[in-house]
């Protein structure tokens, strides 16, 4: 279960658009769910992995979400290359494919 902490309106509209910077190495992955037997999705590191690779964060919260609920998901992460992406995203508990 996600726990979040709750903000006035307006902070939280600003908090949505301000954008993560990008940096120009990325790759783009699939997220596929995360490994329910070996504990629970690190869903605060999925989200920040997310933010760092240029989501918003209302879009970082519905795409950690997606994972949560068992949709398949694109997503563009700030690694050089897979290999680095996808051993991320396991030491989160995510499964993702290239």
């Amino acid at each position: 279960m996600l726990n979040f902490i709750s903000t006035a309106p307006d902070e939280q509209a600003a908090r949505d658009r301000a954008a993560s910077p990008v940096s120009s190495a990325s790759v783009e992955v699939v997220l596929r769910g995360w490994r329910p037997g070996d504990g629970p999705l690190n869903s605060h590191g999925l989200c920040l992995l997310l933010r760092d690779g240029g989501l918003r964060l209302g879009e970082a919260l519905d795409r950690t979400k997606d994972v949560l609920d068992g949709k398949d998901i694109a997503v563009r992460l700030p690694f050089a290359d897979k290999p680095a992406a996808l051993h991320a995203l396991a030491q989160l508990g995510a499964t993702a494919s290239r």
